[in-house]
């Protein structure tokens, strides 16, 4: 509360996404991808920016990936862009750097899964 007495409100603490109109959790997308039997971990930066990372022991095509998650969210959650790589960037707490990966979220071409 400020000294003249009004709430202001600064936005959201938490990591909820608006995707669409929709309101997600980026744990909800990472669940989803990692059913996927080739996905070991997976990252969605924050804020959404339809780009997901993904590690795995094998190759793994967008197409499969994107087919998985159809069946599981809604199309306006499902990222449009899936990176591999080797590991996710995490805090010295061990969780999620998602900072990082949005920083990451401008994946170079040869990162990219094929189509």
């Amino acid at each position: 509360m400020g000294a003249d007495g009004l709430l202001r409100y600064h936005g959201r603490v938490d990591e909820q996404l608006k995707v669409g109109g929709m309101r997600i959790e980026p744990a909800e997308i990472e669940h989803a991808l990692m059913s996927h039997p080739a996905v070991l971990l997976a990252g969605v930066a924050v804020p959404w920016q339809g780009v997901a990372f993904v590690v795995s022991a094998e190759p793994v095509d967008q197409k499969s990936l994107r087919a998985h998650l159809l069946d599981r969210l809604p199309a306006v959650a499902v990222p449009t862009v899936f990176v591999r790589v080797p590991r996710l960037p995490t805090l010295p707490n061990g969780k999620l750097d998602r900072s990082a990966l949005g920083r990451a979220a401008r994946p170079e071409p040869d990162r990219q899964l094929s189509p």
